[in-house]
């Protein structure tokens, strides 16, 4: 996998499933990887656009949606 600083990091797993969060569930799937501690989860676009993710970068929140369910999460 590339990173934003050009660096490969090698895909340890895919994983594909059904994803849940705050009751809003899709199904996906992503890769595992070691993140070297920068985040615990990484959303790719796939994922994003599975739960039709909508950033309010200014609020810093986003908005998602699946089976027929939306929330929106804070930061």
């Amino acid at each position: 996998l590339r990173m934003a600083n050009s660096t490969l990091v090698p895909s340890r797993a895919t994983w594909r499933g059904e994803v849940t969060i705050v009751g809003v569930w899709t199904r996906g799937e992503f890769e595992v990887f070691d993140s070297g501690g920068g985040w615990k989860f990484l959303f790719g676009k796939p994922m994003l656009h599975a739960f039709k993710v909508i950033h309010e970068y200014e609020a810093d929140m986003v908005h998602i949606t699946g089976n027929g369910v939306s929330t929106t999460i804070y930061n």
